[in-house]
């Protein structure tokens, strides 16, 4: 499921740089595949997952990588 939101989110990204498509048109689709992303990660499966790990590097690298993709 994350792998389909970055490919959706780099895609009309891709799209609206290249100029396949509007840039302000490509912009919403974008920001709603990367707003996917976020919910996955903090509230969906991904989380989830995590909180079932009880490997503290796991925790820590999830702890960043949400980090990350937020900023």
């Amino acid at each position: 499921r994350l792998l389909v939101g970055s490919v959706v989110m780099l895609g009309f990204g891709f799209a609206g740089e290249t100029g396949m498509m509007s840039a302000q048109l490509a912009f919403w689709p974008a920001m709603a595949a990367w707003g996917f992303i976020i919910w996955e990660i903090f509230k969906g499966e991904a989380s989830q997952i995590n909180a079932g790990l009880s490997n503290d590097h796991v925790q820590k690298a999830y702890r960043t990588m949400t980090l990350l993709v937020t900023v």
